[in-house]
């Protein structure tokens, strides 16, 4: 029997933070497993996993910067990108270069960069801001290089992605009817994780979003759509093997077809 390493999970999920804050949303997930399955998910461990994360998160935050670039030379930046106050840089002026103080302060005002970035207006070009319920559809593809008729860019499998968003669309209309009780209740866990992780962006995001904030999301769709088939195969074992092979089939030839934009060959 698999066991819960919420400290592994933990160091995990602090990286990951550390290094996009859109790894914020599988909180979410974790509270909702804790509800759904306490026996395996007790609190102890979510909040272990929780804590090691947030303690990873706010040590990357304190001192990897500091490993490229000094604090007083941080604080010189913020200050000439009136990112801080001038009775904070009056403050900061006095503060040895490598203090302690010095690496606090610099890493306060990173931290409140960090988390206003989201929910601060900053949208240069209301035009190329990709919202949050075209993204289902995958609408809004992200160019990175054109040059003639080469084109690379953020493009997804469309099969996948037509699986993902039918599964959300088929468990949200029929409520898992048919399941087990134990797939209904790994079902309601992907479908509720995938609110949660389009949550942030339906209601305080304000920045610029792209297709690429779907990411998350989509993995919890992809799950749904993998235990509603699962289901399907086994009340159908009879053809299943040709269903399998079909699915294959379809994703591979979905690969394809979008390969030439997202490797540019």
């Amino acid at each position: 029997k698999k066991r819960p390493r919420p400290i592994m999970g933990g160091l995990i999920w602090g990286f990951a933070l550390g290094v996009k804050l859109t790894a914020i949303v599988f909180i979410g997930p974790i509270l909702l497993g804790m509800l759904l399955f306490k026996d395996i998910v007790p609190w102890r461990k979510a909040i272990t996993f929780m804590a090691t994360g947030l303690l990873v998160f706010a040590l990357i935050m304190l001192f990897l910067t500091s490993v490229f670039v000094s604090p007083d030379k941080r604080l010189i930046l913020y200050r000439s990108l009136h990112v801080v106050s001038d009775t904070h840089a009056f403050a900061t002026n006095a503060l040895p270069p490598t203090s302690a103080a010095a690496y606090l302060s610099a890493s306060l005002v990173e931290s409140a960069i960090v988390l206003t970035g989201y929910t601060t207006d900053k949208i240069s070009d209301p035009a190329t801001r990709n919202l949050w319920y075209y993204w289902p559809f995958m609408r809004g593809g992200l160019m990175y290089y054109v040059n003639g008729s080469v084109i690379i860019g953020l493009v997804g499998n469309p099969v996948a992605w037509f699986f993902g968003t039918a599964a959300i669309f088929i468990f949200s209309l029929t409520r898992g009817a048919g399941l087990t009780n134990h797939q209904k209740k790994m079902a309601v866990l992907f479908a509720g994780s995938y609110g949660f992780s389009l949550l942030p962006f339906a209601t305080i995001v304000e920045r610029n979003t792209y297709l690429y904030h779907y990411f998350p999301a989509l993995i919890f769709s992809l799950m749904l759509a993998g235990t509603i088939i699962g289901h399907y195969l086994e009340t159908h074992p009879e053809t299943a093997k040709r269903e399998i092979s079909l699915l294959v089939v379809l994703l591979l030839l979905g690969f394809l077809s979008v390969a030439r934009y997202t490797y540019g060959f």
